[in-house]
């Protein structure tokens, strides 16, 4: 039996109904919005921005996270030092906090290092918040969205806190990055997992499957003594073979050492975050009473391909207190020449928090 679920229903928009509801939202002029963004490398940075700010103009102001790696590449410099000016021509009153990932003993500090950039900016007189997580990492986004959710639910004054993300799949597959050695929670996602830990609770693996990260994906299942996996596999997708390819990149493991049933691997519509979010909660739903009375279950999230599917990873883990592993980016190797955006890619709105939802104070 389904439980009351916060986002069910959810308001979304997808493509064009997303530009249609920032044009027609954002046109109020009683709201003033705080739009989070990345300024890292990637081409997908400034998209939501110009959306933004070409209908809220000085009604909009930003935090420009830029994310800082040992020894980035001159060329990821460039790329970055690049897209924070156009950010900032774009959101004039902007300010950008620069936050490092890695501590000087190596650990992975980025997720706290960005909740506490944003914590010292203050959020009076904002009606609404908007995350935009096409050109943050996991690491950093996730914390991020947490924080201002619960800011939110606890301001006097009511707050809308909305994501956006520009998903291109096929993109997000096309990057190869250097992976820690070391596997991580991510901040303030922990739930009731011990890495490294043969503990007495059941554990239930969800990774997102991605060719990119399969590095990463190892040294996660090596760490994480679990005992069943569920991969999520793109379907539909907006390459037809999407799936099936991925699948059969990872045969080795999926039929070898996470000895995978057909029946668990997991469909969601790549480009659907709200499918992803129903879909982990369908999971961890009707394996709870599987468990109860005896061991106690634990659903482990590990979204680290496209960005839609992290989004609704995301949506799973804040209600239900999921945790989250990922292996954090030392650095990313960019081909010789970008790869250019394709028709896969889509604006996505997600609103999570506020007027939208008039008996959401009742349900939290």
């Amino acid at each position: 039996m389904k439980g009351i679920r916060r986002w069910q229903p959810c308001v979304d928009h997808r493509g064009p109904e997303t530009e249609q509801f920032a044009r027609t939202y954002f046109a109020d002029p009683e709201r003033k919005c705080l739009l989070i963004a990345g300024g890292g490398f990637d081409p997908r940075a400034s998209v939501a921005a110009g959306l933004l700010s070409s209908t809220l103009g000085e009604r909009l102001s930003a935090i420009i996270v830029r994310e800082e790696r040992p020894l980035p590449s001159r060329r990821i410099v460039a790329l970055a030092d690049a897209n924070v000016r156009l950010l900032q021509s774009l959101v004039t009153n902007s300010i950008v906090e620069s936050i490092q990932i890695f501590d000087s003993d190596g650990a992975v500090v980025g997720g706290r290092n960005a909740v506490e950039a944003i914590r010292k900016n203050s959020l009076d007189g904002v009606t609404d918040v908007v995350i935009d997580m096409s050109a943050l990492s996991i690491g950093v986004s996730f914390p991020i969205v947490r924080y201002v959710l619960e800011f939110a639910e606890h301001a006097e004054a009511r707050i809308n806190v909305h994501v956006m993300v520009l998903s291109a799949p096929y993109h997000d597959e096309q990057r190869r990055r250097v992976s820690n050695d070391v596997v991580s929670l991510v901040h303030s996602f922990h739930g009731d997992l011990k890495l490294h830990s043969r503990s007495e609770s059941a554990k239930l693996w969800i990774p997102q499957l991605s060719v990119a990260k399969q590095s990463a994906l190892e040294r996660i299942y090596a760490a994480g003594s679990f005992d069943d996996v569920c991969p999520i596999l793109p379907f539909p997708s907006s390459h037809a073979r999407a799936g099936e390819a991925i699948a059969e990149h990872f045969m080795e493991q999926l039929d070898g050492a996470w000895e995978v049933d057909a029946r668990n691997i997991v469909y969601a519509c790549e480009d659907d975050p709200v499918d992803v979010y129903r879909t982990i909660l369908d999971i961890e739903e009707q394996r709870r009473p599987v468990f109860e009375g005896t061991v106690k279950s634990v659903v482990v999230l590990s979204p680290v391909g496209s960005k839609a599917v992290a989004l609704g990873s995301l949506m799973a883990a804040v209600e239900r207190a999921l945790p989250v592993v990922y292996v954090e980016a030392l650095k990313y190797d960019l081909p010789a020449k970008e790869t250019p955006m394709t028709s896969d890619e889509i604006m996505l709105h997600v609103w999570l928090h506020g007027e939208a939802y008039p008996a959401a104070e009742q349900r939290l």
